[in-house]
Formats: C-alpha cells, structure tokens, sequence
C-alpha cells in the first residue's frame, strides 16, 4: 500500500491539518487564486486534492461553482460539514486526483500546498496530463508546490511549527538522491501525547516540471517566488505558477 492511501486518513494527520491553517491564511491564498486564475462570476474551478475543502469552500463563498476532489471519504466528510457551516454549495468528489473524467468542464483548476509529486513519474504526469485535458481550452492551473530550486538548498531540514498553546508540530526531511524524493516525517504532538506520520514525495526542478506540463498539453507558465507576484529565483520560499491551456 502506498503512503498516500493511509498517512491523509490517519486520525492525528486529520487533527493536525484543521488547526494549522487559519481563516486569514485560506482567505489570502483565495485572493491569489481569484487574481492568477483570472476567474470571473460563474466559473467552474477544480480544487485537487482538495482535503477537508478549506480552499474550495473559500471559494464558493465568492460566488464560483466549484468542484473538490479527494481520495479520503474523512476529509470530505469535514469538507461536507465545513460547506454546511458556512452555508455554500460544494460538489464534493471521491477520486484519485489522476482520475479527473470531465473533458473541458472547467476554466481553472488549483492544486496547493504541496499536494503534487505523491506518485512515480509516470503518476505524476498523469495527473497533470488530467488536468489538462479537464480544462476547456484557455483554461487555467495554479500549482502551488517545492521544486529543486526552493528546496534543495535547505535539506536536511528540521522545523517547529507553533500551532497553539499545547499543539505542536515538527516537520523534518531529507533527499534521497537515488529517488529524487524527499523523504519527510511530520511529528504532532499535543498534550502529551506524539504522534509520527511519514511521507515521500518527488522533487523535481523547475525545468523538469514546466517539460512535462508542456506534454501535458499547457502552452504557457507564469511562475513567482510568492503570492505578491516576485519573480520565481533560486531559493524562493516556494514556487507557485500559473500554467496556460
């Protein structure tokens, strides 16, 4: 069984991920996605995988039709009670985020925080190569992910995160060169008590990703350093690009 099948359904993977982003924080990367995808009343956009629909239902709140796809009944069943709560319409979806069967139904798609390079090459350009053909022709994807260039330079590294008072995280990696994947371990640890959860992900260079977004079908990329619009350079925080169909 892969790591993706059973490390986002772990209990403790579920707890950590609802405390660490902030009302705010799902509002500014909104504000992103409203600007780099271009997105006007009515569009249709694709959040994949879209997790306990954080980002999703952010934007259906701004008035656009949108779908969210997860592999993870758990986190859809939140992302369910979360859209009641704040009382807007989601299509939420069970799906490997490979399998996305709905030619040219959308104008955007986003993919944030790190959620590409979960499979081998040939999975990883399948879900790029699905993406694509989901969009209607001028449609756009937003990724939001490390590359080589934003990474490398601070491996191994080994970081506290502050959740809350008594809540704690600490995120930890190193490269396996032989895999180009990074190889991660998240450690929650809350009240006491400690939980370790570990994750592996391909990382490719900048130039690696735009060649197979090329053969995915995108015919242009915009790529910055942050969510102001700084240009993407070597050892940016992250990368986070626009790609064209």
């Amino acid at each position: 069984m892969s790591w993706w099948q059973t490390f986002f359904a772990h209990p403790a993977w579920m707890e950590m991920y609802e405390r660490f982003w902030t009302p705010e924080q799902n509002r500014d990367m909104a504000d992103y996605l409203e600007r780099v995808l271009e997105l006007r009343p009515g569009d249709h956009v694709l959040d994949v995988p879209c997790g306990n629909g954080r980002i999703a239902i952010e934007l259906a709140a701004r008035g656009y039709r949108v779908t969210g796809v997860d592999l993870v009944p758990q986190l859809l069943d939140r992302a369910r009670i979360r859209a009641r709560e704040r009382g807007v319409d989601v299509r939420w979806e069970k799906r490997d985020m490979r399998d996305l069967p709905w030619p040219q139904a959308f104008d955007a798609v986003c993919c944030v925080w790190g959620s590409f390079g979960y499979f081998d090459d040939a999975g990883n350009q399948a879900f790029l190569d699905a993406v694509a053909r989901c969009l209607k022709p001028g449609g756009r994807f937003a990724l939001d992910n490390h590359v080589a260039e934003t990474l490398l330079h601070r491996l191994p590294f080994r970081t506290w995160h502050v959740v809350d008072d008594d809540s704690y995280i600490l995120e930890e990696g190193e490269y396996n060169p032989e895999t180009a994947r990074v190889e991660s371990r998240w450690v929650y640890v809350r009240q006491g008590s400690v939980t370790s959860l570990s994750l592996s992900q391909r990382l490719y260079s900048y130039r690696e990703l735009v060649a197979m977004l090329h053969r995915a079908g995108f015919t242009q990329w915009k790529a910055w350093a942050d969510t102001q619009g700084t240009p993407f350079h070597l050892k940016a925080r992250r990368l986070y690009l626009m790609a064209l169909k």
